[in-house]
């Protein structure tokens, strides 16, 4: 039995799809019936990123895929300690997974990536006629008891420039700087390229956003001098070289370490962007189309400062009408 491509890159993600694809319908059946049988983790989540991949209507990354990796092999691993038929779970097979995972104090965000996997799962299980089983129709996370807005709170100017100081050298600047100022996710600074980057007209393009997205980015003065210093002395055609996005998340961490900030992870400086961007405008859509998000209200969420309310309230509300 030859052996499945595994998930190394986004590229991978097509060769999975295409080895199932590929396979005759009895041949794809035994396999994925084989591997639910088996309790193979491995087999299962090449089979359901694989159904995803060319079913899904939003493109699976290669961050998300690593993530229902995760939440896929912890699954099985669940469902063969008990061992509990995945090809015939019983009815609350799906509850009590959601149990679990709350006992183990996963957040609603996290339980919801798991049952997202799970779906995902159970319906590649359903298209190779595996099974039938909806264990995990209808069931949902419990709602969040934290505003989004409020659980990842953002780096503040003075916290930035500090850490802005501790970089030695141009290249990890530009990583700080593209993040906090410019608001790109660490995949978004890991894949870009100096071919993408027009300092005369100030503005980037990322080509490999989040779902596939491809956007504009109008550079403000700071990203724009400390990419001009960079550019001089780069020797390679990717703005940050040829790096892992864990190693950008990790060169940011370095420079919260040596400048005594506390580090509350990398995404946290697209949050500071997001205030920054509303903090000058007042506008969410401007926050949605310069951190490249499709929907409106997932803008709100990196909108922690609210100028205009603080200037109405110090204003006073009843003095006004006095």
């Amino acid at each position: 039995m030859n052996a499945l491509p595994i998930l190394k890159t986004a590229e991978s993600l097509a060769e999975i799809a295409r080895t199932w694809g590929e396979m005759e319908p009895e041949a794809r059946h035994r396999r994925a019936a084989m591997a639910a049988r088996d309790w193979d983790g491995e087999a299962l989540v090449s089979l359901a990123l694989g159904y995803l991949r060319l079913y899904s209507n939003r493109q699976l990354s290669k961050s998300t895929a690593t993530k229902y990796r995760t939440c896929i092999l912890g699954l099985v691993r669940w469902a063969s300690g008990r061992a509990v038929s995945l090809l015939r779970p019983p009815v609350d097979f799906g509850r009590l997974w959601v149990l679990e995972l709350e006992e183990r104090k996963s957040s609603p965000s996290t339980v919801r990536v798991y049952l997202a996997s799970a779906k995902g799962l159970f319906a590649a299980l359903r298209w190779v006629n595996a099974t039938e089983a909806r264990p995990f129709e209808r069931i949902q996370a419990r709602p969040e008891t934290t505003l989004p807005e409020d659980k990842r709170p953002p780096y503040g100017v003075s916290e930035v420039l500090r850490m802005k100081m501790a970089a030695e050298g141009p290249q990890e600047l530009v990583v700080l700087l593209l993040a906090a100022v410019g608001g790109l996710r660490r995949e978004e600074v890991r894949a870009l390229e100096w071919a993408d980057i027009n300092l005369g007209s100030r503005e980037l393009i990322v080509r490999k956003g989040k779902g596939g997205k491809c956007r504009r980015v109008r550079m403000a003065p700071e990203l724009l001098r400390g990419l001009g210093l960079w550019q001089e002395s780069c020797p390679w055609e990717s703005v940050v070289g040829p790096i892992s996005s864990r190693t950008v998340a990790n060169t940011v961490q370095r420079l919260a370490g040596r400048a005594g900030v506390e580090w509350k992870g990398y995404h946290a400086l697209r949050h500071t962007a997001g205030d920054l961007v509303y903090a000058a405008t007042g506008s969410l859509r401007a926050v949605q189309r310069f951190l490249g998000h499709s929907r409106l209200e997932t803008a709100v969420r990196y909108t922690h400062k609210l100028p205009e309310l603080d200037r109405a309230i110090d204003a006073g509300f009843l003095t006004r009408r006095a």
